[in-house]
């Protein structure tokens, strides 16, 4: 679930550009890449908890932390912005597996429409930010959703799926152009809350005509390999006994 609000929250890729440095490092000092350890990912999902628990998204837990089972796997990314080593923004890409997607709760039969259509899928979400000022999380959400939809459509993938509520769907169509996919429902994972699924396929990357800046910024910019090479692969070995197997366990 994404908490921005379209009306409050636009950023535009060029002057984005010009505040990057050659590792997506901004201005401000964030930096942005993918959790190469368990302790990262756990800090990640961490902070999920806590954004989540403060909009009212999902109850207590003695954990502290808040992921999905299906984010445990090889093929699940997680991407984060540091500040000096400390995670203050993360958002998490879970490509689809014969275990499904987080979204089948609600979105089972749409979603099965894609697969049986040769669709792969992956979903991005578990979108959180320490700092509550919409102004000030502006770019982060554009580079966690650049990183995002760069893994997405890597080797084959060929298309974004998310849940946000409604009144931010606008936002994600004129940022980056995804199209909604779904009717909307109430959704049990965040204390039934509203929300919409929304699709974003690859080909729009490529459609001629006038292209979302998210779109613009992705082609003419993506990640460089290296990123991805020492990413956390969720040993198994590691993860038995964590805190994340003791949340999945409860």
């Amino acid at each position: 679930m994404s908490q921005v609000r379209p009306e409050e929250f636009e950023s535009d890729a060029a002057a984005l550009e010009k505040r990057l440095t050659p590792n997506d490092q901004l201005s401000t000092g964030l930096t942005f890449g993918v959790a190469q350890s368990l302790q990262e990912v756990i800090e990640a999902w961490k902070l999920v908890y806590s954004n989540y628990r403060r909009i009212g998204l999902i109850n207590p837990n003695p954990f502290r932390l808040h992921l999905t089972p299906q984010a445990i796997g090889d093929d699940t990314v997680v991407i984060t912005g540091q500040i000096r080593a400390e995670t203050v923004s993360t958002l998490t890409c879970i490509r689809d597996t014969p275990a499904g997607l987080p979204l089948d709760h609600e979105y089972r039969h749409e979603l099965d429409t894609l697969r049986h259509a040769g669709r792969r899928l992956t979903e991005i979400g578990l979108l959180a930010d320490r700092r509550k000022q919409l102004n000030r999380t502006a770019d982060s959400l554009f580079m966690l959703m650049h990183y995002s939809l760069d893994y997405t459509f890597r080797d084959g993938g060929t298309d974004a799926v998310i849940g946000v509520h409604p009144r931010h769907a606008r936002f994600y169509s004129r940022a980056f152009g995804f199209e909604p996919c779904g009717p909307e429902r109430t959704y049990a994972a965040v204390n039934n809350h509203p929300v919409v699924l929304l699709r974003l396929e690859r080909e729009a990357i490529d459609r001629p005509g006038r292209v979302p800046r998210g779109l613009r910024y992705l082609k003419k910019h993506p990640v460089a390999d290296s990123h991805y090479a020492d990413r956390y692969r969720f040993d198994l070995d590691q993860i038995t006994g964590s805190q994340i197997d003791q949340y999945l366990r409860a």
